[in-house]
Parts: structure tokens; sequence; C-alpha cells
């Protein structure tokens, strides 16, 4: 009998325990191209536009007519100069080959006739604010969000809530941290105490 019950459990032996499944390999998402603008997007020949982009979850980037070297950031500026109205393309490559694009666009003024020299009144008009526009009008709160401004002929420029006084540029941008729905406020003034004022609002999430 013992020599009967041995055999029945050598037989059934200790089965090994079932491997666990190994992880199941996440893909990566797309990219995410999350602005791609050009301000002005409108020159006369031979100024300048400053074209900005950002992505996110990008392993590369590449701009189509190649101009500039670019590179996966989040927020970046540069000047362009065309000769002509061009349509720039932004290609952002995800770490899973997937690609996405937008396109932005500078017209470029033909200056077939000299302009005729302005009238005394618009020569004495006061400052002119050129841009004044944000990266993103929705951010998460407490996130930084770049600002993007230009004046002329002001000898002071204010932002107010923050940063207060701000240098004076046709061309600049700024970082500020809207802790709340904030409404940005740009006052340029020349020297003889003339003002203009442009406003924008962000939202927070």
């Amino acid at each position: 009998m013992r020599a009967a019950l041995a055999a029945v459990v050598l037989a059934a032996g200790c089965s090994a325990p079932p491997r666990e499944a190994a992880p199941a390999k996440s893909t990566p998402g797309p990219p995410h191209i999350t602005q791609f603008y050009a301000s002005p997007g409108v020159i006369a020949n031979g100024e300048s536009a400053l074209l900005c982009y950002g992505v996110e979850a990008a392993a590369s980037v590449r701009l189509e007519p190649p101009v500039e070297k670019v590179t996966p950031l989040a927020y970046r500026c540069f000047h362009v100069s065309p000769k002509a109205s061009t349509t720039y393309k932004l290609v952002a490559r995800g770490p899973g080959g997937d690609e996405v694009s937008q396109t932005a666009e500078v017209v470029v003024r033909g200056s077939a006739a000299p302009a005729p020299a302005p009238a005394p009144a618009a020569a004495d008009a006061g400052p002119e604010i050129l841009l004044f526009l944000a990266a993103q009008n929705e951010v998460p709160a407490g996130m930084p969000v770049t600002l993007c401004y230009g004046v002329r002929g002001a000898s002071a420029v204010r932002l107010e809530p923050e940063p207060g006084e701000v240098k004076v540029s046709e061309k600049t941008c700024l970082c500020v941290k809207p802790a709340a729905l904030t409404t940005y406020r740009l006052t340029a003034t020349d020297s003889g105490g003339r003002k203009s004022t442009q406003e924008l609002t962000i939202r927070t999430r």
C-alpha cells in the first residue's frame, strides 16, 4: 500500500508555477505641434518676420524650406526674411515614426513704386503697437507662456499686471506665469506722453 501511494505521489510531482505574461510594450503616441505661426504675416520686401513653433512628444522636427535648423522644443522663435511670399511647413516626427505637419505663410508685398511721403498728421500720430500676441491662449495655472510684442515710435513700454516696465523693441518675446484668468495690457508711450494700448487674455485650466 505504501509503495502504491509513493508511486502516485511521484507520478503527480509538483507543477512549475505559471509564468507571468510579459507586460505589453506601450506604443509611443503621435507627436503634437502646439503652435506654428508667423508674426507679422505680411511684410514689405526687405523686412523680416518672426516664425515661432512648439512641439510635444517629437523625436525630431524639420522645416521646409530649410531656412533654419530646428530641434524639438516647447517654444522657439527666429527671424525669416523671404524675398517672395513663402509658405513654411513644420513637420514633427514621433518616436514611433508618425509624422504631423502644419504650415504658416509670410506674404511679401511688392515694391514696384516708392510709397508716397506720409502726411504730417500721420507722422505725428503717436506710438504704434506692431504686434501683441501669446503663444497659447490657454495654459495650466502657473505654467509659463510666451508673450511677444513690438512697438514703434515709443520711448517707454509697460506690460501689466506683470512684469511692468519692459524694453522698447519692434520684435521681442518674454515669459509670464498666469495663476488664473489674466488680461494683459501693453501700453506704449512716446516722448510727448501719447499712449497706445492693446489687451489680450490668457485662460487657465
